[in-house]
């Protein structure tokens, strides 16, 4: 919806236990297409970003929509808080739409039991992403906040290539093994132990029905893996996150090693699939954030970030492959100075493009038809509590392409954790109380959206109906039953009126 044009703030509220972005005062940023991919990208340089390869420098970025971001704990109101300040000058005299996700209030991380700590660790080895970069500054450029943008926009371009590199080439070997075929050779010879790890990983998930043919070549590559194993005397100093020059090198160290030394040559049991057209992104076709949503640990979501991974085309990996652009096209997209602050003329000023339409951007992202049911009152802020469809993807669910995202988000779980917070009903409503101070300041919202996050585990699901319901109660203090209208959107939601949300009755329109 801001690539569309339709929104041109984000503001996220947080609990303090959760931690994904960094706070910061209202800042204006960059959403567009990657020159060279077509894909969504933003200009935001953090890990949470460029861990799942969706950051782009603004000079890559083609025809940037600028955005603002505002990022601030959930705390008490107070008329001298700069935040508090900073949040009601965004939305004066602004329409805008309140999302509350349940979660907010307490919170559980869904993976932890998911694997077992074995499988943790090779999980780790595989997919923890790229450490972050050290740069050394002398202390006047630290002082400069010029400077330590332009570093931190730095590291994020070389982390963000290096991520990309890395899920590409796990992602390469799950297509590989869902056809039913093995890794290329030079898989074999560059990257054995991952291959061990990463097979071994698929054979001990013996609840998941891969099908045999999966498995076949799974069992496959393990033995031929481990003779490489064997054979490999020097193994190559690379990684899944290398360049393709560290790549080459290394391959013709080994090739040169392999034409003095006869033995070490792979065994020729080893049938390997060779793709002429396949290059080290054209697999890996989604690079979308999944850290906090876009999997369950229970069921496939068939959500637009699920979908994606199924219908988008291959990834071009050259530029020069990038349609050609005049200089003054460059020009035009390129930005010289990266603005610290929001700039009213250029993120508030929303122009409609039919080709960012948000018909358009739904139809890219979803494959089928989904109907959204919305109040009709134009005055009321109408509330809609949706959650997580009820009909799982069961084959989509047992699918290594699944599997290979869900680990993608859940890895480096020691270093970089999931939220994982269950509060007691105190904190709760200590958080509800302070959300109500800061919404008694504002303008009503032309809706309201709530997320349950029941279906994939995040919101504890001996909580969730305590939760919601206090919630509508301080929607109804706020906004008064006359006004707020209540549309209940999810599985069983009939089951939740009769069992303990009685005040959704009085709310319903």
């Amino acid at each position: 919806m801001i690539y569309a044009g339709h929104i041109d703030h984000v503001i996220w509220m947080h609990p303090t236990w959760s931690r994904q972005l960094l706070n910061r005062k209202p800042t204006c940023y960059s959403i567009g297409e990657d020159l060279c991919t077509k894909r969504l990208v933003v200009g935001i340089p953090e890990s949470y970003f460029y861990n799942d390869g969706v950051f782009c420098m603004e000079e890559d970025i083609s025809s940037p929509v600028k955005f603002g971001l505002t990022v601030a704990p959930i705390h008490e109101t107070n008329t001298l808080c700069r935040v508090c300040t900073d949040i009601i000058c965004v939305l004066l005299n602004q329409s805008f739409i309140l999302d509350i996700d349940l979660d907010t209030f307490s919170t559980q991380n869904p993976f932890s039991t998911k694997f077992t700590e074995e499988q943790f660790e090779i999980i780790d080895r595989l997919y923890t992403p790229p450490p972050p970069l050290t740069l050394c500054l002398s202390p006047k450029d630290l002082e400069d906040p010029a400077v330590i943008l332009a570093h931190g926009m730095s590291c994020a371009h070389v982390l963000n290539a290096a991520r990309k590199r890395q899920l590409a080439r796990l992602s390469q070997w799950v297509s590989c093994w869902e056809r039913g075929e093995m890794p290329s050779s030079e898989n074999f010879l560059l990257f054995p132990c991952e291959l061990v790890d990463f097979a071994r990983l698929i054979l001990s998930l013996t609840d998941q029905n891969f099908g045999p043919v999966v498995l076949q070549a799974v069992r496959k590559t393990l033995d031929c893996a481990k003779k490489q194993i064997a054979l490999n005397k020097n193994p190559p100093l690379i990684s899944l996150a290398s360049d393709d020059k560290a790549i080459q090198d290394a391959l013709s160290k080994l090739t040169n090693e392999m034409n003095t030394n006869p033995t070490a040559s792979p065994p020729e049991d080893q049938k390997f699939s060779e793709d002429k057209n396949s290059s080290v992104l054209s697999d890996y076709t989604s690079f979308i954030p999944m850290k906090r949503r876009s999997s369950s640990p229970c069921d496939a979501h068939t959500d637009s970030k699920s979908k994606l991974r199924l219908s988008e085309s291959p990834v071009m990996t050259n530029c020069d492959e990038c349609p050609s652009e005049t200089e003054n096209q460059r020009q035009s997209t390129n930005c010289s100075v990266y603005s610290m602050e929001v700039d009213g003329d250029s993120c508030n000023r929303i122009d409609l493009n039919e080709n960012r339409s948000l018909k358009v951007i739904l139809t890219k992202l979803e494959t089928s038809s989904t109907t959204y049911r919305l109040s009709n009152g134009e005055d009321n802020p109408n509330v809609q509590l949706d959650d997580d469809p009820s009909i799982s993807n069961e084959q989509n669910d047992q699918s290594l392409s699944f599997m290979h995202y869900m680990w993608s988000g859940c890895a480096d779980q020691k270093n970089n954790p999931l939220p994982h917070y269950v509060s007691n009903s105190s904190e709760q409503n200590e958080l509800r109380e302070q959300m109500e101070g800061l919404l008694n300041r504002l303008h009503n919202p032309c809706m309201i959206t709530i997320a349950r996050s029941a279906y994939d585990g995040y919101t504890p699901s001996h909580q969730v109906s305590n939760i919601q319901l206090g919630l509508l109660q301080m929607l109804d203090r706020v906004y008064g039953r006359n006004l707020l209208s209540v549309t209940l959107d999810y599985e069983k939601c009939e089951v939740s009126k009769k069992f303990g949300l009685k005040c959704v009755n009085d709310f319903k329109s």
